[in-house]
């Protein structure tokens, strides 16, 4: 099966450090080499580190080249296993798919995202302020 959709938990992590987690889907496909998700649904209540949050639809401004959003191992910066290729809000929240790297570290990453008990189920987003 190359394409699979697992319910898992996502966090956005922003310039003064609250984690926002709900749960969403993933999509992982190892023929493809893409993982796909709902980064940050909007207009919901989120429970934070810094207390309860809502962003609100338009709250964020998309890059004109989704190619500048990584996604990176345990929020790390110097660990980028794959690009976005695509995103957009939609009527839930911001959506993106990203092209993952052919590298072992990127290997594992999808294989993790389609584990149900893999280390990173979850995909974090970081956006300035």
């Amino acid at each position: 099966m190359s394409n699979e959709t697992e319910h898992t938990s996502t966090q956005l992590i922003g310039n003064s450090q609250p984690v926002i987690t709900w749960e969403t889907e993933v999509s992982a496909s190892v023929k493809d080499r893409t993982i796909s998700t709902l980064l940050l649904p909007t207009n919901e209540e989120g429970r934070t580190s810094a207390g309860r949050l809502t962003v609100e639809a338009g709250a964020i401004t998309l890059p004109a080249d989704p190619a500048v959003i990584t996604l990176n191992l345990d929020h790390e910066h110097n660990q980028p296993v794959g690009r976005a290729t695509f995103v957009e809000e939609r009527e839930e929240g911001i959506f993106a798919t990203f092209d993952i790297a052919n590298t072992p570290e990127g290997a594992a990453a999808l294989a993790d995202a389609r584990n149900p008990e893999g280390k990173r189920r979850s995909v974090s987003a970081e956006f300035d302020a």
